[in-house]
């Protein structure tokens, strides 16, 4: 889920498309029908009595458990065959193969003639296989004006105007390009409902965040239904204490993510100097975190930053790690998140930075792991093969966004918003962190050590 979400952040002006119907259009082999067999009362809308009748279906049912298998797979043999008849698409089309999610479909464009050339393609394209992609959306309303004079079909819908269209579940709004995380059901099953472990559940399960816009907000939620689980409290108990004001703040503090809006267009093909990834890690005796975000250092001078994605986890209740184990954990997260990131985004990065306001873990990280015991060593091998030892620097708690995950702060002020959503404020900048600190210089006078070493050992 998170590589779609992340392809469809890419590119200038983009647009995503639904195929109408999509398992209607597969006809079931006349031999295999006798396996989709069922009853049904025909007429049973005039007639309460209408007598029950078996059917044979014909073409691929939705409750089948298999019909999204065979829907995807129908699909990547479409576009196969799309490749090698028109292979001078193959780069959009494979493009398409790695980022469908079930009827879903999502392209971009630098320009609107590129978009134009490519909606009537996949139009065609998908059309000769059966598919026909119904429904358009797209955040550039000149490109969707070309679209609606091009295709006359009635039943196609192009829009580009909407304040909440949604694509796997995120709320986009096409006219200002960026996204929002929909919490209005889990608002009313949290404030309309008994405050107990069940109502908590229910209400934190409504809320899809795939990229983690408001972890901020939502680690709360998460830190307070294992605390119920540790008091032993029954699904259906009233909650009470503690228990229940941190319920209360949970419910009242979804109000602060209407006004988390995050960019779509996160890779942009404005000139730039240097592209950055950074990401910061934090954790904290209940929960540990990361967050990465793009900085690009513009020809012109400053720089622009986009949030990327963020994950924030529980600590674990089995063992009672340190604040140093845990530390290293989200270090861990840290790693695997930009390795996702990287390979989701396809995009060339200048250079990789990771951040962390834990001395002992940056120690650790840029150590041999063989002088560790098993538990430090294996996450040190698992981190130094996903990063360089060198990428990782200190960054002060103050000016580490991660912390806001790990504590679960407010977002309600447009500062703790900024910091959030832009990262610490020099990241806009060219440089490093505002406040320097003596580790930084320790750790960069160690990699030369290193590097003087490898070479005089070479």
């Amino acid at each position: 889920m998170l590589r779609r979400v992340m392809r469809k952040q890419r590119g200038q002006r983009t647009f995503v498309s639904d195929i109408e119907k999509a398992f209607l259009q597969y006809k079931i082999h006349p031999d295999h029908r006798t396996f989709l067999r069922f009853f049904w009362p025909l007429g049973i809308s005039r007639d309460r009595n209408a007598p029950i009748k078996e059917f044979w279906s014909t073409v691929l049912d939705f409750g089948i458990i298999s019909s999204p298998f065979i829907h995807c797979a129908g699909i990547k043999l479409h576009i196969t065959q799309l490749i090698k008849e028109h292979p001078e698409r193959s780069s959009l089309l494979q493009d398409i193969d790695e980022n469908f999610y079930m009827d879903d479909q999502v392209a971009s464009a630098n320009s609107v003639d590129e978009g134009l050339e490519i909606f009537k393609f996949m139009l065609d394209a998908f059309s000769a296989g059966g598919f026909k992609l119904r429904r358009w959306a797209t955040n550039d309303p000149a490109l969707a004006s070309r679209m609606r004079s091009l295709e006359k079909d009635p039943d196609i819908q192009i829009l580009s105007d909407q304040p909440d269209f949604k694509f796997l579940g995120i709320a986009w709004i096409q006219s200002a390009d960026c996204l929002l995380i929909i919490i209005q059901a889990a608002q009313r099953t949290l404030l309309s409902n008994l405050p107990s472990k069940r109502t908590l559940l229910k209400g934190v399960a409504q809320i899809f965040d795939p990229l983690g816009f408001i972890s901020p907000i939502t680690i709360r939620a998460k830190i307070l239904l294992q605390s119920v689980w540790k008091q032993k409290i029954d699904w259906d108990d009233r909650l009470s204490g503690e228990s229940l004001e941190a319920f209360e703040n949970f419910a009242g503090s979804l109000d602060e993510a209407r006004a988390v809006f995050a960019n779509r267009n996160i890779v942009t093909a404005r000139e730039i100097a240097k592209r950055e990834l950074h990401a910061f890690c934090d954790s904290s005796m209940e929960a540990f975190a990361t967050v990465v975000y793009i900085r690009e250092l513009l020809s012109s001078g400053g720089a622009v930053v986009h949030f990327v994605a963020s994950r924030a986890r529980v600590a674990p209740l089995k063992s009672e790690f340190s604040i140093h184990r845990l530390e290293l954990i989200g270090a861990v997260l840290s790693a695997r998140l930009v390795d996702r990131v990287k390979s989701y985004l396809n995009c060339h990065f200048d250079s990789v930075h990771y951040w962390s306001d834990n001395s002992p873990t940056l120690h650790r990280i840029k150590d041999s792991p063989s002088r560790w015991k098993a538990f430090v060593a294996n996450r040190i091998r698992e981190i130094q093969s996903l990063s360089g030892p060198s990428e990782w620097d200190y960054v002060v708690s103050a000016e580490n966004p991660a912390d806001m995950l790990s504590r679960g702060t407010s977002m309600a002020d447009e500062k703790s918003r900024s910091m959030w959503l832009e990262g610490p404020p020099w990241l806009l900048k060219s440089g490093r962190p505002t406040v320097a600190h003596e580790l930084n210089d320790f750790f960069e006078s160690e990699d030369k050590v290193r590097a003087e070493k490898k070479s005089q050992g070479a």
